[in-house]
């Protein structure tokens, strides 16, 4: 698993297995603990005290936008880093426009088109 996230968990938390990168964001001075790591850990721990984060409580943590903010800029930090998901880009694809031939082994074919307008017509 390349990210695991936690959200101030309130049970004392020990890692064990493998991961890339756990990040376990918590609220110190509420209810949720830092996460420890056993022998048996593979990977990166961060604990990340957000007690100063203004807004932020054991329940507004999954709500509040820095958050969401946070989160989301780990998991593209994990998609889109060089060992991140195959084929993952940011850049959006290129699509081929309709009228534009495909290529198989090296032949030139037609797009399909639609059959039905040309049933239609030749039904009258």
């Amino acid at each position: 698993m390349k990210l695991a996230i936690g959200l101030d968990s309130v049970f004392r938390t020990s890692l064990a297995g493998r991961v890339g990168r756990y990040v376990n964001f918590y609220v110190a001075n509420g209810a949720g603990t830092r996460v420890e790591k056993t022998k048996d850990f593979q990977g990166t721990l961060e604990n990340v005290d957000v007690e100063k984060f203004p807004g932020v409580s054991h329940l507004t943590i999954d709500k509040n936008q820095l958050m969401q903010q946070k989160i989301i800029a780990a998991i593209d930090a994990a998609v889109f880093s060089d060992g991140g998901l195959k084929g993952a880009s940011r850049e959006k694809k290129q699509q081929p426009r309709p009228e534009e031939a495909r290529k198989v082994r090296g032949q030139s074919l037609p797009l399909p088109t639609d059959r039905s307008a040309e049933r239609r017509h030749s039904l009258r």
